[in-house]
């Protein structure tokens, strides 16, 4: 059997347990484990499917669950699958469904709509070293996606923006940065980001951003301050490709959420003419040395924020409870005190709010994830 390195070690690392960026462990028969823990026996690793008792020594099907098995339920291609390495999945795969997909659809799980989230953005603190604002991102699908990534100075009245954003691009193990920008002018392309027109291009000379043409897999996109300096920041991932069958269906902010105007909010699009199931969580950071955002609260409005359309702050309290906990894997939320919704949404636009339900503030995790 193959080893294919661990795309969901978002498993491990979402519990409380370890921190957000461990490593699988060698299988001790002695101890026990607990759902989302990662496993090494011999070349192979495994993921706990539930709390596991000692003595359960993989492959026990009852518990354990391989990662070959368990890459099935993503459409990428071999190779794509085979570059997903070990570590910092949990930013990224923290959503991804148990159930291997429908197979007329590259979205993983269910039914497939035909609707596309094409552009997804972010707005939050990013902090200096660890503490950086990190957009995870999938891309599914047997084609190469052109995608657009920028980060911008935020413009909000009442907050410390950061001035002069850098952008990096990594592999989801960040062993090989793909890309790299400081002042989006720089870019040898710079004709064609001019050339998307509209809100594309970025607002500053000292903005960040990159045009790209990815292969189906996974990617973190880090926004930092140039100088080191920190602030509040607007990281975009668009899909700008209207001939790639390929679409991007998770992505994942880590960063600051504070109060009021300086909550984390977290924007998304939807085109098409069906409506999409989607599901977004506010979850509490799992990382070391850091100030943990804990009991978020998760508001989705209409993108004027007009209309307030679902509010959550305990994910336990949700009508459709068991429909969460139905999409298995690690959908379902950390902790008790982390939010979520399970929703459908006609196509639009649309903005997911994340803030402390006391006025508390830290840093946490926003998903959002197509799941039809």
């Amino acid at each position: 059997m193959k080893f294919i390195k661990p795309i969901f070690y978002s498993f491990l690392s979402l519990f409380t347990f370890c921190s957000l960026f461990a490593q699988p462990v060698t299988w001790d028969p002695s101890i026990s484990y607990s759902t989302g823990a990662l496993v090494i026996v011999g070349t192979s690793t495994y993921v706990a499917e539930k709390d596991v008792p000692a003595n359960n020594t993989p492959p026990n099907t009852t518990y354990w669950k391989s990662l070959e098995e368990t890459a099935a339920s993503l459409t990428m291609t071999t190779a794509a699958l085979e570059a997903l390495p070990t570590t910092e999945v949990a930013v990224l795969l923290a959503t991804l469904p148990g159930a291997a997909p429908d197979t007329n659809s590259s979205s993983g799980g269910g039914s497939s709509s035909t609707s596309k989230i094409i552009n997804i953005s972010t707005n939050g603190y990013s902090e200096a070293g660890a503490q950086k604002m990190s957009a995870g991102f999938i891309i599914t699908g047997t084609e190469n996606l052109k995608v657009y990534i920028k980060a911008e100075k935020s413009q909000e009245a009442g907050i410390t923006p950061l001035t002069n954003p850098k952008l990096q691009i990594w592999n989801i193990s960040r062993t090989s940065m793909l890309y790299e920008n400081d002042n989006w002018g720089t870019n040898s392309n710079v004709s064609e980001i001019n050339a998307l027109g509209g809100s594309y291009p970025p607002i500053e000379s000292t903005d960040a951003a990159v045009l790209v043409t990815l292969a189906p897999g996974a990617y973190l996109a880090d926004v930092f301050g140039a100088a080191g300096n920190t602030g509040k920041a607007l990281v975009a991932v668009n899909n700008v490709d209207s001939t790639s069958s390929s679409q991007i269906i998770n992505i994942s902010t880590n960063g600051y959420a504070y109060t009021g105007a300086q909550k984390m909010s977290a924007g998304f699009i939807i085109t098409g003419t069906e409506d999409v199931k989607v599901y977004i969580k506010a979850e509490k950071s799992q990382e070391a040395g850091i100030t943990p955002l804990t009991n978020p609260k998760l508001q989705i409005w209409n993108i004027s924020r007009t209309s307030m359309l679902y509010e959550n702050d305990n994910w336990g309290t949700n009508t459709n409870v068991s429909d969460i906990q139905a999409l298995g894997g690690s959908y379902p939320p950390i902790e008790s005190t982390d939010a979520a919704v399970l929703v459908t949404l006609p196509p639009g636009s649309y903005i997911a709010d994340v803030f402390g339900a006391a006025g508390n503030v830290g840093k946490a995790i926003v998903a959002v994830n197509k799941v039809n």
